[in-house]
């Protein structure tokens, strides 16, 4: 169900200045990045026929390993009411550590703004197939690894238009949710980990199975959604 004027303008009151933050590894990767770019844009694009003045969060800076994460992107996370993860092996690599110290933020925010609910923000979207670390297995996954080798063919494809809907469907649930909880986004919520979960994790021998939608739209008992 699309955003109402009224849950889109609770939801900019009260700190979610970004729908999404798309989380990304910064490999250099032409393919990789024009994904993620275009994830990005057009997310923005449906969204702000909802909420217009929200926005959805990409970052382009490459953050060397070992280095302080810049205070923009804690600021742009805390402030985020989703975040789309794609993933590739790079994203749980040691060297990218940083993209699992998102993935844990945003975790550790779900669950404070969201406890016991089976809605996260976590959504991942397979980008290149590989193994993942048993830390992220309780993710369901929209696994676009198929498709991804078409390159820029790829946006043009009833997949790709059904891949954004389906994320867009899942930031819906979400700022419902947040508006009935009136679960409003603080950064004293955010824990910002030391390390990547990811880090010297076992990994299964074999990826588990990986679906290639969400499972629908999640029931949201409300009393009121205008």
């Amino acid at each position: 169900m699309p955003i109402t004027a009224k849950v889109g303008a609770w939801l900019l009151n009260n700190g979610y200045q970004n729908l999404c933050f798309v989380s990304y590894p910064h490999t250099g990767e032409t393919a990789m990045t024009d994904f993620a770019a275009r994830v990005q844009m057009e997310l923005q694009i449906e969204l702000r026929y909802q909420v217009p003045n929200a926005s959805v969060f990409i970052d382009h800076e490459c953050i060397p390993p070992g280095a302080i994460w810049p205070a923009h992107l804690k600021l742009n996370l805390a402030r985020s009411l989703t975040m789309v993860a794609i993933l590739s092996q790079i994203y749980f690599s040691d060297y990218h550590s940083w993209c699992g110290k998102e993935w844990a933020a945003m975790e550790n925010l779900g669950g404070a703004r969201f406890p016991g609910s089976t809605v996260q923000p976590i959504i991942p979207v397979l980008f290149r197939k590989t193994v993942i670390p048993l830390a992220a297995t309780s993710k369901q996954y929209i696994d676009l690894s198929r498709n991804s080798v078409l390159g820029k063919r790829f946006f043009t494809t009833a997949t790709f238009r059904s891949a954004i809907q389906r994320i867009v469907g899942q930031i819906e649930n979400l700022a419902f949710l947040a508006y009935e909880n009136k679960s409003g986004a603080s950064q004293d919520q955010c824990v910002w980990p030391e390390l990547s979960p990811f880090g010297g994790a076992a990994a299964p021998s074999t990826p588990p199975p990986l679906l290639s939608s969400l499972s629908g739209q999640h029931p949201i008992a409300m009393s009121e959604r205008e």
